[in-house]
C-alpha cells in the first residue's frame, strides 16, 4: 500500500450527530470501527480486541451504573422488605 485513500468516519462531536468526517489516510495510519473506505480495497491490521475498544468500555460503565442502586432506591428497598 504505497498510496493514500479517502475515508469517512462518524463524527464524535456532540453538536453534529450523524455527520461524517472526510479524511485522507495513508499506510500506517489508524482507522476505527465504522470507518467507510471510499477508494477501493485496503488491508488493515486489527490492533485491539473487541472488549478493549472505547465503545466496549462505555457499555461496561453503563452496565455497572445500571446495576447499582442509589441511596434512595436502597432505602426504599430496605423499608419495603421490613413492611412486607
Amino acid at each position: 500500500m504505497a498510496k493514500s485513500w479517502k475515508v469517512k468516519r462518524p463524527s464524535i462531536k456532540p453538536q453534529s450527530p450523524g455527520n461524517q468526517l472526510r479524511l485522507t489516510k495513508a499506510p500506517g495510519d489508524e482507522v476505527f470501527a465504522g470507518t467507510v473506505n471510499q477508494d477501493g480495497a485496503v488491508t488493515v491490521k486489527v490492533t485491539k480486541a473487541t472488549g478493549d475498544t472505547v465503545l466496549a468500555g462505555v457499555i461496561r460503565l453503563v452496565g455497572q451504573a445500571q446495576s447499582r442502586r442509589s441511596r434512595s432506591e436502597q432505602f426504599v428497598a430496605d423499608v419495603r422488605s421490613v413492611l412486607h
